[in-house]
């Protein structure tokens, strides 16, 4: 599996920052975290040298942390 090129990951960790500022900077739950975390672990897009979604390229330490944050395959979404 390739990684997306560096505009895509620059572009797409752009907007979950966005997003992540645009809540207020609000985080997911510890139990949503775990959640995600889980499912990000047992998906075949994981780079599990980085812990980073080989999809859109970002490291799912953030993505999983920032609440208005979802999984680009739709496996998971952003918390209410």
């Amino acid at each position: 599996m390739s990684n997306p090129s560096i505009f895509t990951q620059l572009f797409t960790f752009s907007k979950a920052v966005i997003d992540h500022i645009g809540v207020g900077c609000e985080t997911a739950s510890t139990e949503e975290r775990e959640r995600r975390v889980s499912i990000c672990s047992e998906c075949p897009e994981l780079n599990i040298e980085a812990f980073k979604c080989n999809k859109c390229g970002c490291f799912l330490k953030y993505k999983t942390a920032f609440k208005a944050n979802s999984c680009p395959l739709s496996k998971w979404g952003k918390e209410k």
